[in-house]
């Protein structure tokens, strides 16, 4: 009787083990993360393709959190919460143009349960051009209040440079345009509390002394129709990536000069003044995020020298003094967001 009861218990011991494990272990490419994520993701093509990886905000504790090549990161977004995290990832066919492979998927903040938001393509009936196509899903933006994702679907055929902003609810339901411009490249890159969105237009409205187009790109706050509310920039400039800060009073941004000199700029939305951030640190920086506090903002520099890698930095928003907190000095690296 001892000897049955001692099986018994053995065999109950062995099911404990192996559901502890089961918890800490990722379950395929639905599971979890690696290890708990730290407060800034970034993305790595350090182990042979683009995975997702957090670390603290000094640069430290850099953990691994996907390790699956058939499901390669292309963006990560914490929501407003801290609950869940908006990824894009590439879906169907290899042979189709990568823009139009992008899609979003939403996960809890462990990387679990796991599912696709967007479908790859989307069809609409425009009243002034008819019927429309568009396809992939990218630089995802969540709402205020965690429930919605903007995002940039492209027009097809991709020669027609037609980017619009759409929008849908993260159960998957009513996925809608917002903006409605024809041969113009429209992005939303941050969605205030406000319920404002704030984003960027590119196109060739603009002409010359000699009749050619000029392009420009033009910082744009729109409301939630697709209206642009207010905008900023002139032909033959680019203003863009904006990101506002979480008490909604100051917008950092990439202004790009007529000798294509890329820097990071500061300016509050009702004043017309400008601050520049880097002056020159890196030749194509790219704001991602304020820090909870609005004290800090995070971009990443690329190609700051002949091996082409990238860099993350903090900078101060008062005293103006960057921090490099860049964890690997190798491949494509990008950092993609900071949670709250």
């Amino acid at each position: 009787m001892a000897k049955k009861n001692d099986h018994i218990l053995l065999a109950f011991l062995f099911i404990l083990l192996m559901t502890m494990a089961c918890k800490h272990t990722p379950s395929g490419p639905d599971g979890p993360f690696l290890t708990e994520a730290g407060p800034i993701l970034f993305i790595s093509d350090k182990s042979g393709t683009n995975q997702l990886y957090s670390m603290n905000e000094d640069g430290k504790d850099i953990h691994p959190l996907t390790n699956d090549p058939s499901f390669p990161i292309l963006d990560a977004q914490w929501s407003p919460d801290g609950d869940k995290i908006a990824v894009v990832s590439l879906v169907g066919d290899s042979l189709t143009y990568p823009g139009f492979r992008r899609c979003i998927f939403i996960m809890n903040s462990d990387g679990s349960d796991r599912y696709q938001l967007t479908r790859q393509w989307k069809t609409i009936e425009d009243p002034v051009h008819g019927e429309l196509k568009y396809g992939g899903a990218d630089h995802p933006v969540w709402s205020p209040d965690s429930k919605q994702i903007a995002y940039t679907r492209l027009m097809v055929p991709e020669s027609l440079t037609n980017l619009d902003v759409f929008r849908m609810k993260i159960n998957g339901s009513k996925e809608e345009r917002i903006t409605k411009t024809f041969d113009l490249a429209d992005r939303v890159t941050d969605w205030t509390r406000g319920d404002s969105l704030w984003g960027s237009t590119s196109g060739y409205s603009a002409k010359d002394s000699l009749d050619k187009a000029i392009q420009y790109t033009k910082l744009t706050l729109l409301n939630q129709k697709g209206n642009v509310l207010k905008s900023w920039g002139n032909p033959g400039e680019s203003w863009e990536w904006p990101i506002s800060s979480h008490s909604r009073d100051k917008i950092a941004f990439v202004y790009v000069d007529k000798h294509y000199h890329h820097d990071v700029y500061l300016m509050k939305p009702n004043v017309t003044e400008l601050s520049n951030l880097t002056n020159s640190l890196c030749q194509q920086p790219q704001p991602i995020s304020w820090s909870p506090d609005d004290s800090m903002i995070l971009f990443t520099c690329y190609k700051m020298d002949k091996q082409g890698f990238s860099r993350i930095f903090l900078i101060n928003s008062k005293e103006r003094k960057p921090k490099e907190i860049t964890p690997f000095r190798e491949g494509y690296l990008q950092a993609t967001s900071w949670r709250r």
